[in-house]
């Protein structure tokens, strides 16, 4: 239980520093952005499960998650039944991926799928990527006030 607690306490700080990144620095923040599922893929999982006896909502994030949830046995280990799932859900999936956060126009393109986060960023790990790095370097930057006579600096202010 004190994991799980650790782990919301970690994506919460994570979607946190993403919003602040954001504001701040709103064409340079490090966004990782996780697009929904192929649709195709999804909808022949799901109707395959189906024949299976499985009911899944493929309808969010959430009700994919649940369809997992449904089929752990202690210590949140799958069952063979929830290894199908996820194998099936896991083939649908498309990869995160980081990007700079002025490369899409429209601000629903950086949702983070798999977490139902709107905005996300590696902020809690930075041993773990560059870009987690990335983001240490923008919210130090932030939190020392830094800004130049044109407003917010550049990434490339930022690493100098």
């Amino acid at each position: 239980e004190s994991n799980k607690l650790i782990e919301e306490f970690m994506l919460k700080a994570n979607e946190s520093v993403a919003r602040k990144l954001y504001k701040h620095f709103p064409r340079n923040a490090i966004i990782r952005r996780h697009p929904g599922p192929k649709e195709d893929v999804l909808e022949n999982s799901v109707k395959l499960l189906k024949r299976m006896g499985l009911e899944v909502d493929a309808s969010s994030s959430r009700g994919l998650q649940e369809a997992l949830n449904a089929h752990t046995g202690p210590g949140h280990k799958p069952t063979p039944t929830g290894l199908v799932v996820a194998s099936l859900l896991a083939k649908c999936m498309v990869l995160a991926t980081y990007h700079s956060s002025g490369e899409f126009e429209e601000f629903h393109e950086y949702f983070h799928y798999g977490l139902s986060m709107e905005l996300y960023t590696h902020f809690t790990s930075p041993i773990r990527r560059y870009p987690d790095l990335i983001a240490h370097r923008q919210l130090q930057a932030l939190l020392e006030g830094c800004e130049n006579e044109d407003g917010p600096m550049t990434c490339d202010e930022v690493s100098e």
